[in-house]
């Protein structure tokens, strides 16, 4: 019987030794350093948001469609229906005899190197160390695609509509292809710096507006051309962000395997947390 008391008396006295310890203030778990753009890009800690949701993503994808579509098809109407007749949203003739009027002898060759500006502004930009909404490489990849599918929509459409140019020299007219890669140039901008540095997208379109202006005033396109380019230069871009994965380059290491795992560290303080790959 004598036992079963010391044995009784020990465990008490261990009970009371383990209350006496200092316990660990669970403010201290929140004061640990991590990378959240690392954590929040792991789908296994990502909430459930209204982006995940189909309806958003295809809210998404009609508005990439919307301006460009609006444009590509002014340019169609005033293509094939601008010759004054009631009805017309504008007469392509009309605005080629003011231009003849006013502007018979202007010619420049400014909108050939023009509409490659927005481009170089936007490497210029990464290379301050402005950031931008994709790092460089991204940036590269996108732009190809863009280039890609600009250059097979716009050069298709020339061969197909076989639409003289208003100076008479060649049937290649529509849709402009200077002004589609100067829109396409200012779109890229737009996407990516537009959101930190809107006077940056702006100044893109500007000078995207001003080679289109210029196709005009050097009688080698129609104002319907100018129109359906831009829509097909900025139609090129935002497919290219739809489809794009941000995966350049594609030697890069990406983190796998990323939990969080709390620890005690033995002080006074207790909680702490680490980052483990």
């Amino acid at each position: 019987m004598r036992h079963y008391f010391v044995a009784a008396a020990l465990i008490l006295n261990g009970l009371r030794t383990f209350a006496q310890q200092p316990i660990p203030h669970p403010g201290n778990i929140s004061s640990f350093d991590y990378d959240s753009s690392i954590v929040h890009s792991n789908k296994m800690f990502s909430p459930l948001t209204s982006k995940d949701s189909a309806h958003y993503k295809r809210a998404k994808v009609l508005k990439s469609f919307i301006v460009p579509a609006a444009l590509i098809g002014i340019g169609f109407w005033a293509n094939y229906d601008g010759d004054g007749d009631k009805g017309d949203l504008f007469n392509k003739y009309a605005v080629r005899n003011e231009r003849m009027e006013h502007f018979g002898t202007f010619h420049t060759s400014v909108d050939n190197y023009l509409l490659y500006v927005p481009i170089a502004a936007m490497y210029t930009m990464d290379a301050l160390g402005y950031k931008g909404t994709h790092d460089a490489w991204n940036q590269t990849a996108l732009l190809v695609k863009s280039e890609i599918l600009m250059n097979v929509m716009v050069f298709s459409l020339k061969n197909i509509t076989h639409e003289q140019r208003p100076d008479g020299s060649t049937y290649n007219s529509f849709p402009s292809g200077h002004t589609a890669q100067a829109f396409l140039s200012a779109e890229l901008l737009r996407r990516e710096f537009g959101k930190n540095y809107p006077g940056v997208a702006i100044g893109g379109y500007v000078v995207a507006t001003a080679v289109g202006a210029m196709r005009i005033l050097n009688n080698r396109h129609w104002v319907s051309d100018v129109v359906a380019g831009a829509g097909f230069g900025i139609l090129s871009v935002n497919i290219a962000y739809l489809t794009h994965q941000n995966k350049w380059p594609l030697w890069k290491k990406k983190p796998e395997n990323l939990s969080i795992m709390p620890y005690y560290n033995g002080s006074a303080g207790g909680v702490s947390a680490a980052l483990r790959f």
